[in-house]
């Protein structure tokens, strides 16, 4: 079982706020605060969620080791992008690029995208 704390820290390092996650899933924000506040348990949906999206994290991470052995730049969405229902936060692609920069530092080069396109990446 996850965490109060946990929660936080998993959905800190995947680039969400509740209210992102919240509103990505169109799920009760209060919810998930009560579990992130350690209020209530944190529930297997939320769990089964963050795991789902962590594994969507690293696909992403893997197209991008490509992308940057190949010499190609990684777009990132400009971070004055709405968070709409059913789609990933521009701070997900921030906080994926950070990690991106760490494994890679300066041989990566990232840029921010024209628009804002999700096309490698699955559907949630």
């Amino acid at each position: 079982m996850m965490t109060a704390a946990e929660l936080r820290a998993r959905l800190g390092h995947l680039g969400f706020t509740i209210d992102s996650f919240t509103t990505m899933l169109s799920w009760d924000r209060r919810t998930i605060q009560r579990q992130a506040g350690g209020t209530t348990p944190v529930t297997q949906r939320t769990v089964d969620k963050i795991r789902e999206l962590e594994q969507l994290a690293n696909a992403q991470l893997a197209q991008w080791d490509a992308a940057t052995e190949n010499g190609t730049p990684i777009q990132i969405p400009r971070l004055n992008e709405t968070v709409m229902p059913g789609e990933l936060p521009p701070h997900w692609y921030l906080a994926l690029a950070g990690r991106h920069i760490a494994k890679w530092g300066d041989e990566t080069t990232i840029e921010w995208a024209r628009e804002w396109e999700l096309e490698d990446v699955q559907d949630i």
